[in-house]
Formats: structure tokens, C-alpha cells, sequence
């Protein structure tokens, strides 16, 4: 798919982790326009400065930002954009609390290349993204739903998980899309 489009904006207060992403994002994902920033602050003055951000990449844990919450005003700010979260947290409220402001991602620094390239491809093709591990039985284990509520028929256990950490409650009278989601890469 041709990314040459796209125009991303990635915040983190890290040289090496902004270079390295930007690599993969040029690189591997073809996508034309990277813009970096180095704080909340001056990424939402990329914002202001524009032009329009399609793909935010976003560090949890920078110096000018006080956890989930402080990333609402990018999700107001960019309301058409895909916006993942990249932090070296895998805590469940951080997870948690990352999805309910709205954010379609949530991938954790740790994460292996290949996975981590599939997940901004599905992130990018409008889906959601947050690691397996972190939902079933590991650090962030929720317990696996029973049943599908009404109006979740549509999609597959990992997609309520995820609508479930979001805490997406969908109409049940609006029929749902099916939206694929990676499952995590076997290490080499």
C-alpha cells in the first residue's frame, strides 16, 4: 500500500527512540512525511503550525505530560488522525487509561520489529492495536468475556477485549464492522 501520503507526527523526548521510529516509519512502511517533536508542548505547536497529522506517535512518559489524561488534548486536537500510544509502561491502568482518552494504539517499546510494524499497519488501516500479552495473561490480564454482549456479535473475542479495555459500549441497534487485529509475532 502506498503510505507516501501520510504524514506522521511522532512525540518523544528521546533522540535515539525518535530516530529509530522515524527510520522504520520511512523506511519499512514507506510513509512520506515525518515531523518530530521532542514534548507535548512543542508537538501540539506541530499541530497549530500544521499541516494535518494523519498517523501521531506518541510517548506516554515525557517530561511535560502527567499520564493518560494528558494526552486528551492531542486526541481533541487530531480528530481525524490514528493515534497510538509508545511507551516502555505495560501497566494495565496505563493501558487502560490511555484507550479511554481515545488513542487507536497502545504499543509498548518492547515490542519485536515485526510485530511492531504489523501493528502500526493495522493501526494505520484503521484498526486497533494493543498486544496480546497485555490482555490475556499477562501484566494487563482481563478476564475473557463468557459470553458476547449484544451488539458485539460481530466481532471476534480480541476485538471485545480491546473494545472492552476502551470501554467502548456499543450501540446495539448499529451493526459493527469487523476490524482485524494482529496477534503477537513468534520471537526468532
Amino acid at each position: 500500500m502506498d503510505r507516501s501520503h501520510v504524514r506522521a507526527l511522532l512525540i518523544d523526548d528521546h533522540e535515539l527512540v525518535r530516530h529509530a521510529i522515524h527510520g522504520l516509519l520511512v523506511d519499512v512502511l514507506g510513509i512520506g512525511t515525518v515531523v518530530e517533536a521532542d514534548s507535548l508542548a512543542s508537538g501540539l505547536e506541530r499541530i497549530v503550525e500544521g499541516p494535518a497529522v494523519d498517523l501521531l506517535l506518541v510517548d506516554l512518559n515525557l517530561p511535560d505530560t502527567d499520564g493518560p489524561e494528558s494526552l486528551a488534548a492531542l486526541v481533541d486536537a487530531l480528530p481525524d488522525a490514528r493515534i497510538a500510544v509508545i511507551s516502555g509502561s505495560v501497566d494495565r491502568e496505563d493501558v487502560v487509561g490511555c484507550l479511554a482518552v481515545g488513542v487507536d494504539g497502545y504499543l509498548p517499546k518492547g515490542l519485536p520489529t515485526a510485530e511492531l510494524v504489523k501493528a502500526l499497519e493495522l493501526i494505520l488501516d484503521g484498526g486497533s492495536y494493543v498486544p496480546s500479552q497485555l490482555t490475556r495473561g499477562g501484566v494487563a490480564a482481563s478476564p475473557k468475556p463468557k459470553h458476547k454482549p449484544a451488539g458485539l456479535e460481530n466481532l471476534t473475542t480480541r476485538q471485545a477485549e480491546i473494545d472492552e479495555l476502551r470501554g467502548k459500549k456499543p450501540a446495539v441497534e448499529t451493526p459493527l464492522p469487523v476490524v482485524p487485529t494482529a496477534e503477537p509475532v513468534p520471537a526468532a
